[in-house]
């Protein structure tokens, strides 16, 4: 399991989930009910990819929405 992506909005964190889940890579989150407001807290939500196999196809497809 590896951390791939982490924001305080959490709209995108789902919208980044749905996509993953679409091309068959399992996902899960981590802290989404956290109300942090800086991007510098540690317990904003985060974005893991369930099979540390699948991550490198994670990251591609994010790219491909543009996602740096």
């Amino acid at each position: 399991m590896r951390m791939l992506y982490k924001s305080h909005r959490s709209e995108i964190i789902g919208l980044y989930q749905s996509h993953l889940e679409t091309l068959g890579i399992e996902t899960m989150l981590k802290n989404q009910f956290t109300e942090g407001t800086w991007s510098t807290d540690p317990d904003c939500p985060e974005l893991w990819v369930l099979d540390s196999q699948q991550y490198e196809q994670a990251v591609v497809a994010l790219q491909q929405l543009g996602v740096s």
